[in-house]
């Protein structure tokens, strides 16, 4: 088992404090955030089988985001085609972010595996909304492996698949390149689905791979 104690300072960035603009104007004096997380977990395994299940609990103080700079009201009503404004917040209230989660690995045979990562998250405290996320995340890999007759090369072969549940995504400024929070439309829930090709002969390695398939 293993278990771990970690905190984090963050000072804000220089585009996060200062930026003049034509579109975009701000000159904040923000105070460095602070994240400290707690994880542990176990592993289970023997020759076909890994379990490895695991937990975390982060607190986050003073986060640093960045928001639509019209909200509600404040929305201008004569021109429905506003540019994307987005500007730096910081808040003083916490947010806890609890993460459940585990990593699965089953062989079966010599050359057929199965990895599998499930993750469950939530976001807690004052300061919740700020933080946007899947509430549940599942990553997935079946292939096949197998080295050649001669033994001078291997190759590993088989399917990626990810996916998360809906949720609302940061929406994206391109002026500032920065993410921004909104609640205007839902990332909904599907798989993405890649098939992949990795092999090695002697020095040389490369792979394929047919993303969305």
């Amino acid at each position: 088992f293993d278990l771990a104690c970690e905190r984090s300072r963050y000072k804000p960035s220089f585009l996060e404090q200062c930026n003049h603009g034509h579109h975009r104007d701000w000159d904040e004096q923000f105070t460095p955030s602070t994240a400290t997380r707690i994880c542990g977990g176990f592993l289970l395994a023997d020759s076909r089988v890994q379990l490895k299940p695991h937990i975390s609990l982060t607190r986050i103080n003073d986060h640093i985001y960045f928001e639509h700079k019209f909200k509600g009201s404040e929305y201008p009503k004569s021109d429905q085609r506003v540019p994307t404004i987005a500007v730096p917040k910081q808040t003083k209230k916490h947010a806890d972010i609890v993460t459940l989660g585990t990593d699965l690995g089953l062989a079966f045979g010599d050359h057929i595996h199965w990895d599998s990562e499930l993750t469950a998250a939530k976001a807690l405290g004052p300061s919740t909304k700020l933080f946007n996320m899947p509430t549940y995340l599942i990553n997935s890999r079946l292939y096949y492996t197998d080295t050649t007759a001669t033994g001078n090369g291997t190759f590993e072969t088989g399917i990626d698949v990810h996916w998360k549940s809906a949720y609302t995504a940061d929406a994206y400024d391109p002026v500032t390149q920065q993410f921004y929070l909104q609640d205007a439309f839902t990332v909904y829930s599907y798989p993405v689905i890649d098939l992949f090709l990795n092999f090695r002969i002697k020095n040389f390695s490369a792979f394929l791979k047919f993303s969305h398939c």
